[in-house]
């Protein structure tokens, strides 16, 4: 799996490729680490290079969301594949964590609840 970080403006963007499973989950899980040390951190997981989701890569991915959550901050995830989409669906994950359909709207949406929550 390739792991690649980003950050536009506040927001970390973490795009995956190739399958988030067993094998892959220590350095995914040690960059999410790392990434989730800042306070009230936004991150955004980019999902549309990922062609496998197991339990292992879920696991991951709740940890990371409850971690930014524990300091204020939350996961959105982006662009998944349909395979993976059902994946998150099934779980029920998709129900407690905003999934989007692109990397875009993601972002858009950090903005979007920056600016809606501004008193102006």
């Amino acid at each position: 799996m390739e792991i690649k970080v980003d950050r536009t403006g506040t927001v970390i963007v973490v795009s995956l490729k190739g399958a988030v499973d067993l094998v892959s989950a220590p350095p995914l899980r040690a960059t999410l680490n790392q990434l989730l040390t800042h306070a009230a951190p936004k991150l955004v997981i980019d999902l549309s290079g990922v062609d496998n989701l197991d339990r292992y890569g879920l696991g991951i991915i709740v940890e990371a969301v409850r971690r930014a959550r524990q300091t204020g901050g939350d996961t959105r995830l982006c662009a998944p594949r349909p395979n993976v989409r059902e994946i998150l669906d099934v779980t029920g994950l998709s129900k407690h964590i905003s999934v989007l359909p692109s990397r875009r709207d993601a972002l858009v949406s950090w903005f979007s609840a920056k600016s809606a929550s501004s008193p102006d």
